[in-house]
Parts: C-alpha cells; structure tokens; sequence
C-alpha cells in the first residue's frame, strides 16, 4: 500500500492530480491495476490517504519536540530545531508536496490542516507559559498562534523552491520568530530603581 501512496505521490507532483491516471500508478508503483482498486476505490482515496499520512506525520513530528521536557532547553534552540526538522521533512516529503501542488481537490485537508496548526498553537502556548509569567494567557495564545501560522505559510511556499532558496528562507523564518518571540519568551529585564 505504501508503494501505491508513494508512486501516486509522486505523479502527483511530476504530472499533477488530473492529469495522472490509475493505470499510471499502478506502473509507477509496479502493481497491478487490481492491487490498486482491492486497497483504493479512486484516484481520490488516494489524494486523501496521503493527506491524512501527511498530518498524522506532522503530529508526530510536533510530538518530538513536545514529548520530552521542551522547557529545559533554551527556547531559541527548541525553535531551531523545530523549524529544522519541518523544514527538511517538507522539502523531502513527496507527499506533503502532492498535497500542496493539488490542495484546491480537499477541503476537508484544508480544514484539517488548520485544525492541526490549532492544536500546535495550543501546545505552544503551554511551552511559552512555562516560560513567560510575565505575559498574559491571551497574548501568549496569540504570539503562538502567529509563529505556527507564518511558519506555515513558510512551508507551502517553500515547496515550489529550489533546495538553496528554501534555505534561505527558512534561516529568515528562525530569525524572524526569534525576534518576534523574544519579548514573550525571554525574562522580562529588571528595572533600575
């Protein structure tokens, strides 16, 4: 099965979702045309399986990051790594690409995908609490929704970049959101009396 859903994938990038066939798939994934249709029904299952891979991987990525003590280690670095590790997994992931070159044929990823970067916001903003006392629920709720929202948007425009573009703008992303979250994230200074 994961022979078809990476075969379609990639005719999905290369040829694009109409223009691909399911006899196509089945030569790309060196199968049968029966094979196909006894795991997906249409063309379509298949777009939708590799959509819902895409984001159980995406949650499991997130997971790494918020699964161990994710306030032990110096904010910056967590961002760093964070943004590292989905940017490669992007830039190399067949099927993330298929869904971004073709996501006009899902609403309901669309609607997932949003539903997902909720969910990161929200973990975010309890890795910011530990962090930052000194900022309001709301305001924290807010600064973590914008960071996981522009590095998305980071992320579908890196698709349809070369390697050496992407990393350029992914170093712009780490230094725009160092910046940003700098106010939220670091201890606050003393004032001098």
């Amino acid at each position: 099965m994961e022979r078809i859903l990476d075969a379609a994938a990639a005719l999905f990038v290369s040829n694009g979702y109409d223009a691909t066939t399911t006899d196509q798939i089945a030569e790309k994934a060196e199968t049968s045309i029966g094979s196909i249709y006894q795991f997906f029904p249409n063309k379509r299952a298949m777009f939708d399986a590799i959509a819902a891979q895409h984001l159980a991987d995406a949650s499991r990525l997130f997971e790494e990051f918020v699964g161990f003590d994710a306030t032990s280690i110096p904010w910056r670095d967590l961002l760093h790594r964070s943004v590292d590790a989905y940017a490669l997994y992007h830039r190399h992931n067949l099927g993330f690409r298929a869904l971004l070159l073709n996501w006009k044929l899902s609403p309901e990823f669309i609607e997932a995908g949003e539903k997902l970067n909720r969910d990161f916001a929200e973990r975010a903003e309890k890795i910011f609490a530990a962090r930052s006392h000194h900022v309001s629920k709301a305001k924290r709720m807010a600064a973590a929704t914008l960071a996981v929202e522009v590095t998305s948007a980071v992320l579908v425009r890196s698709v349809r970049m070369n390697d050496d573009e992407s990393a350029d703008l992914f170093d712009e992303l780490k230094l725009l959101l160092e910046r940003y979250l700098a106010p939220y994230l670091d201890p606050p200074k003393r004032q001098k009396k």
